[in-house]
């Protein structure tokens, strides 16, 4: 079916950190006026804007509409406008993802391709829909969960480090073959990933093949209801400064966000958050669907459909 597109707008508060917040007991609610300046447009989807904000990936549908898995990308030049490039793919998706430092792209699809930052394609892996996760001060190191089993969603059970440069596979498990879904962290310093597979996490050093930990149902949800295992996890993710490991459910659980100290062998954190929208209803779109950390590192955001919610880290 034919998407819709959306127009992008890139306001200057976002590439010159102009928004003013209003700080509250353990909350930060920002505006914007409309003062803010246009600095860059165009008609397209899934926008993916470089760490630098000089250059941007821009979804533009499928070019011909009797071919439903080939789509085009623009790149763009946000200072002038200029289209610099039409990339083509074949892999059901025009959504592009930065990595940490803006090195690389990755188009996570009907399998994966992996783009260098002039969109000039590297190399292209058998991986279906993966959910995947760089480290931060080498990123050219990136982490795949996934299905051995094309088009099985619900069914990952592979992990897998790439290296980038050298087109090479650092470290590689096999889990169980069962309806599972999984979530992955890289630590940004250490060679340390986290994978939560089902019900659980498992902390592993990739390059001594050690299992660090396995930290065993963190939301204590009955395991007798298998279909609890799908909604367990939504994202899991490290603090910046790599100390902290962020759970976040998917299920409405009492709490849906963990915090668990790495210094401290991965036990939980003291820090407690509002995370649901509406504490009163507690329903499954009070949940946040992402958390994420500001430019300070101080804050941590929580992303919802419509709104977000800023407390201190």
């Amino acid at each position: 079916m034919k998407r819709k597109n959306n127009i992008i707008i890139i306001l200057c508060f976002l590439l010159l950190n102009c928004i003013a917040p209003n700080y509250g007991l353990n909350r930060v609610f920002a505006e914007s006026d409309t003062t803010d300046q246009i600095v860059f447009s165009s008609y397209g989807t899934y926008p993916a804007l470089s760490p630098d904000g000089k250059t941007m990936f821009v979804g533009k549908d499928r070019p011909n509409f009797n071919k439903d898995k080939e789509y085009l990308i623009g790149m763009y030049d946000t200072e002038t406008g200029t289209l610099l490039k039409n990339l083509e793919v074949d892999n059901n998706t025009d959504y592009l993802t930065y990595s940490p430092n803006g090195n690389y792209l990755v188009s996570s699809g009907e399998y994966t391709m992996l783009f260098d930052n002039t969109g000039e394609k590297i190399i292209k892996l058998p991986y279906y829909f993966p959910r995947f996760s760089f480290k931060e001060d080498k990123d050219n190191i990136i982490a795949f969960a996934y299905s051995s089993k094309p088009t099985e969603l619900i069914k990952a059970n592979v992990l897998t480090i790439y290296d980038i440069k050298t087109n090479s596979i650092l470290f590689e498990k096999k889990y169980e073959d069962s309806e599972q879904v999984m979530r992955v962290a890289m630590h940004p310093t250490q060679p340390i990933v986290a994978v939560a597979f089902g019900f659980n996490i498992e902390i592993i050093n990739y390059e001594t093949n050690e299992l660090i930990k396995t930290i065993i149902n963190p939301y204590q949800l009955p395991i007798d209801k298998p279909f609890q295992k799908y909604h367990i996890f939504k994202q899991i993710s490290f603090s910046p400064d790599g100390n902290k490991l962020n759970l976040l459910s998917d299920s409405t659980v009492n709490s849906p966000f963990i915090q668990l100290d790495v210094e401290r062998n991965f036990e939980p954190s003291s820090i407690k958050l509002d995370a649901y929208l509406n504490q009163s209803t507690k329903t499954h779109d009070d949940l946040p669907n992402k958390i994420s950390y500001d430019e300070s590192k101080n804050v941590i955001i929580l992303h919802y459909n419509d709104q977000i919610k800023f407390f201190n880290a």
